[in-house]
């Protein structure tokens, strides 16, 4: 549906405030509406309006420009106009002759009643009154990114003013409850004291944010997802991200580029990745030592550079040609350029020579430097929020800060040039470099602009709103990511009720495939150790084959073995799904299905348990639970996106997708860029597992009936489909975090041959060997596991292949399962282990650089969590292909190429795709992403923060 052709033309004043840093977004959020059909009135100053690049023809009807003279005031230069023309201690100057733009703004609105909406930025603290007055709803859009927003606080905090002296803005605020380092240095606190008016920007945020229908913000979920959730936190109302707005390189004007051919061919002359360029934007001024200690700093470096020195405002040429130290020039002549004044730095920073940015820390050149997949050397310099986004950066580790004097802000040119070389050349900056190329993803990603969505959002604002005052209990955050629903308000007194909460009594009740009960054991020691009692249900085999308990949990989890009952067709003695073939489930299914019963009788011998975590199979689970006044929470041990393909329960049970190639498409309530949805043969795949009651008849009706739905995820990783169940089931949706495992935890079963494989290993080179395991439940035709040998084989790199007796597969005929000789010609190549195999110890081997994978889930969280890329080849359950196109859409992994219909595949591809993933420069990025992902699933503190949140929302119930 064409939303822009249903919806009534709206009329919007923009009113940025007078830097080109806040000018230049709004023109692109204007640009953007326009393009809507919407009519914009962009208003600001007229020097500032014939800055503005030349609209396309096709907008020029839709935007018009409303130059405002900027009123005289003393302190002021005549003239200016900008931040960009001033030194910092004169910006206040300009705040003052802005607020008197309030007279001919009102007078503006009045003469156009058609307006209804005004995005403003941060200054103008006197418009809510005026907007009241004339009926105007207001947007706040700050062109800052969401943590530095969200360092301020809520508005009464703001509006408190109970941080006083600069040094309470040293500490990381205590509503930001994640790990970070989003604090002031001192001396920013003595900076942002010089640029400040009567009326600070404080108390200019604080109006503009309280007044607001919506707040906007030029980020995305994708990069801030942790600050994104605190501001709807304690802001209460709906936080739309605007997207990054990142610039189109073929969109750049060539303005002063006529030089650009012979810095072209000094950047060509350079090896890449090897040359780092510097900038500290338009509006910085240094003093003449802090520029001579940058530039000796630059030269000690010895690494190539390009410096675009400019002139600081309101100094003469005079004197900004001492700006640098004598002779440097002639010195670092063969090392670097200085350029003086503009320079093109979009095409500098796209070049391929060009491996680092050391920023003042603009936003805006942020964006442009990640854009382009470059680390940061981070240099905060001038207006003082830029130290919270170099502080956001280095823990985002893409960047490292130049180490500085805490109180004066003073530094030495060996600590410039060290961190040059530690972001640029230094082995400890690796992990930096492919965290920056990484986010290229996100920060060039044009698709990932939220624009869109804001300008439904700006539309519905008012509704919204509306909504909110006529329902006490409705909260905004069912509108904004992280929704809970129409759970309670996370405030802090929620967290504060947790040590005054009674000890909870909990049954856990996995799916009887070891998949699942691994994971709902890592949960119950986690509830466990929060000193809750858990009652952990299964079958005595599979409880047997557990990992025995730390000693400090026995007495706080008790395992409650039920005995599996007998059905026609489920061999004798099988508990699990690891040892049955994919079309003898089923009858696993019928017999778990007759739990119930003992199930029944062990909760009414136990009434104080309370609450159930299960899984998807127990459709018969409600009504009992019901009875029994127990509430129940569903545990899904898959990704979010998986769990957003399956779609809303009523779109579930009322089974709307009928044929096999109905789920060969991704569903449009999946309302973003994605390839996520089945081949048709995976549909057949899932067919033969099925049971009388379908998968997703019994997922639909546990999901119906529960209180809460948690899955094994986080929102660093999958805000999009997050977002997605949040808005289709209305209830709250909790991220459990992913659950890495600890290779320190980890047993040494199986490991008495780890030597000499290790020994192995080690004389392999870095990254040059791809691991090959198929999960324990993966059964290959024959046919099948000799074409992937001899894809293997052919593409001539080392490798560790993992080969598992098929379940109910004599010893013998397993043994053909290789082709003939095949393990003699590669004997040489790479390694073919039997059975099991120290799966984490082998991935966390140096040498190792890929892996091979069905795409179980665990396994694909083991990879990653090690930042090893994959090789994608789903077999097994259908919802393995899911989860291999979520990895080749989020560019983590290549999924080996196969025949739609019915699976089939060839050797030539994957000896293809497996050279593509290890060797090939096409796959270069997809390394960089997988090793950058290593920050998200191998963070334990981060699936440990997701776990005590779940904690806090269970005890909320």
């Amino acid at each position: 549906m064409d939303y822009s052709s249903s919806r009534k033309q709206l009329h919007i004043a923009m009113f940025p405030w007078l830097a080109y840093g806040h000018i230049a977004p709004f023109l692109q959020v204007a640009k953007f509406l326009a393009q809507k059909n919407h009519l914009i009135y962009y208003v600001s100053t007229p020097k500032n309006i014939s800055r503005l690049p030349q609209l396309p023809p096709t907008l020029c009807s839709n935007i018009t420009f409303i130059p405002l003279s900027l009123p005289h005031v003393d302190g002021l230069p005549p003239g200016v106009e900008s931040t960009s023309e001033l030194p910092n201690h004169k910006v206040p100057y300009l705040k003052k002759s802005f607020d008197k733009l309030e007279t001919q703004l009102t007078e503006f609105l009045e003469r156009s009643p058609q307006i209804k909406l005004i995005i403003h930025d941060f200054a103008p603290h006197w418009l809510p009154p005026m907007a009241n007055q004339l009926r105007i709803n207001l947007v706040y859009f700050s062109i800052f990114n969401a943590s530095t927003i969200a360092f301020l606080g809520s508005t009464s905090e703001i509006h408190s003013g109970s941080r006083k002296s600069p040094e309470d803005f040293t500490v990381v605020p205590t509503w930001m409850d994640y790990p970070n380092n989003i604090a002031f240095k001192l001396h920013e606190m003595v900076t942002h004291k010089e640029c400040e008016d009567i009326v600070s920007d404080f108390e200019r945020g604080w109006t503009v944010l309280l007044n607001c229908k919506i707040p906007t913000l030029r980020t995305c979920y994708e990069f801030e997802p942790e600050a994104l959730r605190v501001l709807s936190k304690i802001h209460q109302k709906p936080i739309v991200p605007l997207g990054l707005l990142p610039p189109s390189l073929s969109n750049i004007e060539d303005k002063g580029d006529e030089n650009w051919e012979a810095l072209k061919k000094w950047l060509d002359s350079k090896q890449e990745k090897s040359v780092f360029y510097v900038a500290l934007g338009s509006e910085v001024s240094l003093s003449q030592e802090s520029m001579h200690e940058l530039a000796f700093g630059i030269e000690k470096s010895g690494l190539p550079f390009i410096w675009v020195v400019r002139k600081p405002p309101l100094v003469e040429e005079q004197f900004a040609e001492d700006m640098i130290p004598p002779e440097f020039e002639e010195r670092v002549s063969k090392q670097g350029m200085v350029l003086r004044g503009w320079a093109p730095q979009l095409r500098i920073l796209a070049h391929s020579s060009v491996g680092g940015f050391l920023t003042h820390c603009g936003w805006s050149s942020v964006i442009e430097s990640l854009g382009f997949g470059k680390p940061l050397i981070l240099f905060p310099v001038g207006s003082s929020d830029l130290g919270l986004v170099a502080r956001l950066m280095h823990w985002k580790k893409v960047g490292f800060e130049i180490e500085r004097n805490d109180v004066d802000g003073s530094f030495k040119s060996d600590l410039v040039a060290a961190c040059i070389k530690r972001v640029m050349v230094d082995p400890e900056g690796e992990q930096l470099r492919a965290n920056a190329l990484a986010m290229k993803e996100i920060f060039g990603n044009v698709e990932l602009k939220n624009v869109k969505r804001s300008e439904h959002q700006v539309d519905k604002g008012k509704e919204i709103a509306k909504e909110c005052r006529k329902n006490e209990g409705f909260h905004f955050n069912q509108f904004c990511y992280k929704g809970r629903g129409k759970g309670k308000p996370w405030e802090s007194r929620e967290y504060e009720k947790r040590n005054s909460r009674k000890q909870l009594h909990i049954a856990m009740f996995p799916w009887l495939a070891y998949g699942h009960i691994a994971p709902f054991l890592q949960v119950a020691k986690f509830l466990a150790q929060k000193n809750h009692l858990i009652y952990y249900v299964s079958t005595p085999k599979n409880i047997s084959r557990l990992p025995q308990l730390p000693p400090t949990l026995c007495s706080n989890i008790t395992f409650i073995p039920l005995s599996l009952p007998h059905v026609d067709g489920l061999p004798p003695g099988v508990e699990s799904t690891s040892e049955l073939p994919n079309h003898k489930v089923p009858y696993l299914k019928k017999s778990f299905d007759k739990l119930e019963t003992q199930l029944t009788e062990f909760l009414e011998r136990s009434p104080q348990i309370k609450l159930i975590i299960h899984d998807f199979a127990p459709h018969w689970l409600p009504p009992m639970a019901n009875q029994l006044r127990i509430n129940l929470v569903c545990f899904s041990i898959f990704n979010a996106s998986t769990n957003a393909f399956v779609g809303s329960t009523s779109e579930i049970l009322r089974r709307s997708r009928k044929s096999p190639e109905d789920f060969t498409v991704v569903p449009t309530w999946m309302d973003y860029p994605n390839n996520i949805a089945f081949k048709l043969h995976e549909t057949v795949t899932r067919k033969e597992s099925g049971d009388i009651v379908s998968d997703l008849e019994r997922y639909g009706t546990v999901l119906l009936n529960c209180k809460i739905l948690t899955l094994r995820t986080c929102y660093e990783f999958e805000p999009e489909a997050l977002r997605v169940l949040s808005k289709i089931h209305q209830k709250p949706i909790v991220p459990l975090g992913l659950l890495p495992p600890s290779l320190s935890n980890i047993e040494d079963k199986g490991d008495e041959n780890w030597e000499a494989l290790k020994k192995w290993l080690d004389s392999k080179q870095e990254k040059s060997v791809f691991y090959v395991a198929l999960g324990s439940e993966v059964s290959l035709s024959q046919e099948s596991m000799h074409e992937l040998a001899f894809g293997i084989e052919k593409s001539g790199l080392p490798f560790i292949w993992v080969v598992r007796k098929p379940p109910l597969v004599e010893e013998q005929f397993a043994g053909d399962m290789i082709p003939p000789e095949f393990e003699e010609r590669v004997s040489k190549q790479g390694m073919v282990l039997r059975g099991w195999a120290p799966q984490l110890r082998i991935l966390a081997h140096s040498s190792v650089g890929g892996f091979l994978t069905h795409c179980g889930w665990s396994s694909v969280i083991e990879s990653l969590g090690l930042g090893k890329p994959l090789i994608l080849f789903p077999v097994g359950s259908s919802d393995l292909g899911l989860i291999a196109r979520l990895m080749h859409w989020k560019k983590v992994g290549f999924e080996i190429e196969r025949n739609d219909v019915d699976g089939s595949f060839k050797s030539d591809l994957v000896a293809a795709c497996i050279k593509r993933v290890m060797v090939d420069p096409e796959g270069e990025q997809l390394r960089a992403n997988a090793l950058a992902m290593k920050e998200i699933f191998g963070n334990v503190e981060l699936s440990n923060k997701c776990m005590d949140e779940f904690t806090q929302s269970i005890e909320n119930i």
